[in-house]
């Protein structure tokens, strides 16, 4: 029991992480994961409890929100928006920590995407990018239909940045 409340030295830190993550197990266990899928005529009659806009905009509120501090009896909250196209824009939620692209972005569709996750929240540090595609090769081109000075600042240039990224990663 002492062993899960604090990792011992000498620990992996996947390890660390392992047993940092167990403090949290319930919430882990409750995370839900939701689609948002845009309604098409086609669309089997199952799909409507995730194409109803309703339903889609209550989904996002509660995403918003912060997890409970306690997990009770079929608490659900949700962790994860499951997305095509939709939410890159007019939504806002400075709580996204974290996009994953698995699939061509480019130009505005592509900033307004790293756009999303890279909002200021109480007590997140930063966003992340996982960029199972490869857009990140788009950016710079991205970046380049707005003038010099619109976009000074905003990004570190790009050479750098991916030079600075672990090669397993990448």
């Amino acid at each position: 029991s002492h062993l899960l409340d604090e990792p011992p030295a000498g620990l992996s830190a996947r390890n660390k992480v392992l047993v940092q993550a167990r403090k949290r197990l319930d919430l882990l266990r409750a995370m839900d994961f939701v689609p948002v899928i845009s309604a098409d005529p086609e669309d089997e009659a199952s799909y409507a409890q995730w194409t109803d806009e309703r339903a889609q905009r209550a989904r996002e509120a509660e995403f918003k929100k912060p997890f409970p501090r306690a997990i009770g009896e079929g608490d659900k909250p949700i962790a994860f928006l499951i997305v095509k196209s939709m939410l890159l824009t007019g939504f806002d939620a400075p709580i996204e920590q974290v996009l994953y692209i698995d699939r061509s972005l480019k130009e505005a569709e592509l900033l307004q995407a790293v756009a999303r996750v890279n909002r200021t929240a109480d007590g997140k540090k930063c966003g992340y990018v996982v960029d199972y595609y490869g857009v990140a090769n788009h950016l710079a081109e991205a970046l380049k239909a707005y003038a010099a000075d619109e976009v000074d600042g905003v990004m570190h240039d790009l050479r750098e940045e991916v030079a600075k990224l672990d090669p397993m990663r990448r």
